[in-house]
């Protein structure tokens, strides 16, 4: 009898487990490693959706509930469907649980035919390289629709002038060599110095802007690491503006979980470090896949 109940009890334990991996929604990228010596095509499950949120996939533990030997992905790019692909799992069994999250990927199955994009204006560049292909993204449920509709815009100098006061503040203090490169002096810069990388609008007028310092040549001269002041910085502009973060470049928008809301996935890049990052419910929650190299 009591065996009977420790197997009953066991397999309730094992029961979320599995649903979680046939039912939930899972998001990922078909893309090429960054500073992986073979090379090659494979899926990166980076987020699934439990509950009410979305969770990381970067820990071994996370990846058991969701991840299985096979998998269906379909790949979207810019609300419309490209294709669809199926994986194989090759397990991942590390010594250095910090590897976890760079390392562990999805093989496709070999023979299928998948879309390529490439990677116009050298962006999604990494802490290695800057990749050929452009990342995309591929859900195994959900939608590849943009409820938001966010769409490429232009933003105006009024616009530009209502982010700088919240740019200053997040990229803070600049500094060039002009003469020696181990005598950095501030840079003082204004509104003219600013450049904007990208800008999209949704249907209610919200935008993302992506903006940096206008390179000068001076900036990078100066010994050691350059300054993050000269990092492209992302912002949200509504009634209000939000400071996103550093190095952030938008992989794409999409109702990845079905709720009739979109998420948006970004590819990040700082010292030592690459990943991507999901805003969900109105942008108002974040969800992180990152790693090192060292």
């Amino acid at each position: 009898m009591t065996r009977l109940i420790f197997s009953f009890l066991l397999f309730l334990a094992l029961v979320p487990s599995k649903l979680g991996a046939g039912s939930a929604s899972v998001l990922g990228v078909l893309e090429t490693p960054q500073c992986k010596e073979e090379g090659g095509v494979h899926v990166r499950a980076l987020f699934a959706k439990s509950g009410k949120n979305w969770i990381s996939l970067s820990t071994d533990e996370a990846g058991r509930n969701f991840l299985t030997a096979k998998m269906e992905w379909t790949i979207i790019y810019e609300g419309k469907k490209l294709g669809s692909l199926e994986t194989t799992d090759p397990g991942f069994i590390t010594e250095y649980p910090w590897t976890y999250p760079r390392d562990r990927v999805l093989n496709p199955i070999p023979g299928q035919s998948l879309p390529v994009i490439k990677n116009e204006g050298q962006r999604f560049h990494g802490w290695c390289s800057t990749p050929e292909d452009r990342p995309l993204i591929v859900i195994s449920s959900g939608s590849a629709i943009d409820p938001s509709k966010w769409t490429p815009s232009t933003l105006s100098v009024k616009d530009k002038e209502r982010i700088f006061g919240a740019f200053k503040k997040a990229a803070g203090h600049a500094f060039f060599c002009p003469k020696d490169l181990e005598a950095p002096v501030p840079f003082r810069y204004t509104l003219k110095s600013i450049e904007v990388l990208g800008c999209v609008k949704d249907k209610v007028g919200r935008q993302l802007v992506t903006m940096r310092l206008r390179p000068v040549k001076e900036s990078e001269t100066c010994d050691g690491p350059i300054d993050t002041a000269w990092d492209q910085h992302t912002f949200l502009l509504s009634d209000s503006t939000t400071y996103l973060g550093m190095g952030l470049e938008l992989v794409g928008a999409g109702d990845f979980d079905g709720d009739g809301q979109s998420e948006l996935l970004f590819w990040q890049s700082g010292y030592n470090e690459d990943g991507y990052l999901l805003f969900s419910s109105g942008l108002k929650q974040k969800a992180k896949y990152l790693w090192g190299y060292h």
